[in-house]
């Protein structure tokens, strides 16, 4: 059985008593170290339950907006408490209530500082959404790459020079992917969608595989895995242009 509350309780003994420390010595960054360690340790737990990707994302986000509570516990070295409300949230989010929920926190000391503080937090959520919905947008580029061309998560890891353990990461949403590789993913995506335009997606795989004088005797797809779809896009572009 998966032990939720054990889950965040471990963060925050590891790299979480740093964050824990930062918090009480009123660091900005603070703040933002505790939103992306709650959000990697949903993640990782999402992934444990098997919850569908799209179910895994809501989850995320909910727990990030109900965080706050955990944090200012956390400020106060109330780890335990922190982490058992954010258990809390995650089995309410996801449905997985083995028996109704206790929350047992005592109040919370506020002070003035608290106002700045909220509003870190509200920046930090903020700037992870738009992180997570730029990633989001990111694997979905990668499924349809990997769908349409039939490739393995080494072969895309080559197309973007990385590795194929790299890729897998960033679909199951462990880490972000960097801006210059979700310009390439951008990129990547919108020479599929002029390749699917004169291609039937049943045939692309085959086509690209196949050898062409266009490409000196090589196949499409050793180009492709340069890195160089956008080439072979306009290659069969202009071969259409000129049949036309």
């Amino acid at each position: 059985m998966l032990d939720v509350e054990k889950a965040y309780s471990s963060a925050f003994r590891g790299q979480g008593k740093a964050v824990g420390r930062a918090l009480r010595q009123g660091r900005v960054d603070a703040v933002q170290r505790f939103v992306e360690l709650v959000a990697n340790t949903t993640v990782r737990l999402n992934a444990s339950a098997g919850l569908p990707e799209a179910a895994s994302f809501v989850v995320r986000m909910g727990i990030l907006h109900e965080a706050l509570l955990p944090l200012l516990c956390a400020r106060q070295g109330r780890i335990g408490e922190a982490a058992q409300l954010l258990a809390g949230s995650w089995r309410i989010l996801t449905g997985k209530r083995q028996k109704p929920i206790d929350f047992r926190v005592r109040p919370v000391d506020l002070n003035p500082e608290d106002a700045f503080l909220l509003e870190l937090f509200n920046v930090a959520v903020t700037e992870h959404i738009v992180e997570a919905s730029r990633t989001d947008r990111g694997r979905k580029v990668i499924t349809r790459l990997m769908a349409a061309l039939r490739l393995s998560f080494d072969e895309l890891g080559r197309m973007l020079n990385v590795s194929g353990e790299t890729v897998r990461r960033w679909t199951r949403g462990i880490v972000s992917i960097p801006e210059q590789k979700l310009a390439q993913l951008d990129t990547a995506g919108q020479a599929l969608g002029r390749l699917l335009r004169f291609i039937r997606p049943d045939r692309l795989s085959e086509v690209v595989r196949r050898p062409a004088d266009a490409f000196g005797g090589q196949a499409a797809l050793q180009r492709i895995l340069e890195g160089r779809i956008a080439e072979v896009a306009d290659h069969y572009e202009r071969e259409l242009a000129y049949q036309a």
